[in-house]
């Protein structure tokens, strides 16, 4: 298949807690029908204290392993755990190493995670 636009995908976890495996292998084998190497996954979440047992504390980090996945908490919504009812990324500045992280690599996408459902975006 002819290499397209490259895709950076913003994606939540919602329906995918117990198949986290099943979530990897489907997402690989479409980055490689497109021509690319399987995607780093950046997790955007401030916590990582959820309900979803896939995504619960470190248990996504130890599936997929350090190369694969990485935590940056600097760029999730600070007011979780708090009372305030507006959302603040912790360092907005953080999203020029998120963008860096994405362009370093051309082969290679990246999948943003954040909670919630599938949102696709076109990058360059």
């Amino acid at each position: 298949m002819a290499r397209s636009t490259r895709i950076t995908i913003k994606w939540g976890y919602e329906g995918w807690s117990n198949a986290t495996k099943r979530l990897v292998r489907s997402v690989d084998a479409i980055e490689r029908w497109r021509g690319y190497e399987p995607p780093l996954f950046i997790d955007i979440r401030y916590s990582r204290s959820v309900r979803a047992i896939g995504f619960r504390d470190h248990a996504f980090e130890e599936l997929m392993g350090h190369t694969r996945y990485r935590w940056m908490r600097s760029l999730g919504n600070a007011s979780i755990g708090t009372r305030r009812k507006r959302m603040r990324i912790q360092c907005p500045d953080a999203a020029q190493q998120l963008l860096g992280k994405a362009v370093v690599d051309r082969n290679r996408g990246v999948a943003a995670r954040r909670s919630r459902s599938w949102r696709r975006s076109s990058a360059s």
